[in-house]
């Protein structure tokens, strides 16, 4: 398992392939699988954004996976996504068969509730004052709009002690959101899990923008959270 798509592109066709001969079925989980690929195997494909805001893309992401997701699914023993969304989008996309495309929903780690960092730690470490808190978790891609919720602090949420709280890595529209000067807003970047569990549950409300999402798992944590 690795975080960089490039080594688990590599991984995939190379050391997956070598160490899976006596396998009876493998997962690729990335959306695409290799071409020489071992069969039977399950893929996951978690969105078609690329198909839906090909402008959030570069010229050749939208090239590879246009290349490697239509025959990665039709070698697919069984399709597996997050979602009835994602379902219609792959059948109606690629045109396989909707018995062979099963919804698997996201679940939430069994302690997600029991691992959260007290609210007055959490207002006293990232200078939180003691007004209300509104918190997304997201990175900073193009789709997930914070230029958006930026704008509705600027001219719609004037509170003085509103803190909106952003968390989550670096994206492509970073610039945007690293330009921001108003003091109200909270540039947190990634935090620790007990941290970002313990935002979720003080939060006066989780917002959530985004344009486009093939599950949205923010969401199910915030409610679980309370």
């Amino acid at each position: 398992r690795s975080d960089s798509r490039a080594r688990r592109i590599v991984g995939e066709a190379t050391w997956l392939r070598r160490h899976s001969g006596t396998a009876a079925l493998v997962h690729h989980g990335g959306g695409t699988a290799p071409v020489h690929a071992r069969q039977p195997y399950v893929l996951t494909i978690h969105d078609l954004q690329f198909r839906t805001y090909p402008q959030y893309f570069s010229r050749l992401k939208r090239a590879y996976l246009g290349a490697l997701i239509p025959p990665s699914v039709r070698r697919a023993a069984v399709v597996a996504v997050p979602s009835d969304y994602v379902r219609d989008s792959v059948v109606s996309a690629f045109g396989v068969a909707e018995e062979r495309v099963m919804v698997v929903p996201h679940g939430i780690e069994p302690g997600l509730a029991a691992d959260a960092t007290p609210a007055g730690e959490l207002r006293e470490r990232y200078r939180l004052g003691d007004g209300p808190i509104i918190v997304y978790p997201a990175v900073t891609h193009p789709h997930k709009r914070h230029d958006f919720l930026l704008q509705m602090m600027r001219d719609h949420w004037p509170e003085p002690g509103l803190r909106l709280v952003l968390t989550g890595g670096q994206g492509l529209a970073d610039a945007a959101v690293a330009a921001c000067t108003d003091p109200r807003v909270r540039r947190l970047g990634r935090v620790p899990a007990a941290d970002r569990n313990g935002l979720l549950a003080m939060a006066d409300a989780l917002v959530f923008p985004s344009q486009y999402e093939g599950f949205g798992a923010p969401l199910i944590e915030a409610m679980t959270l309370g």
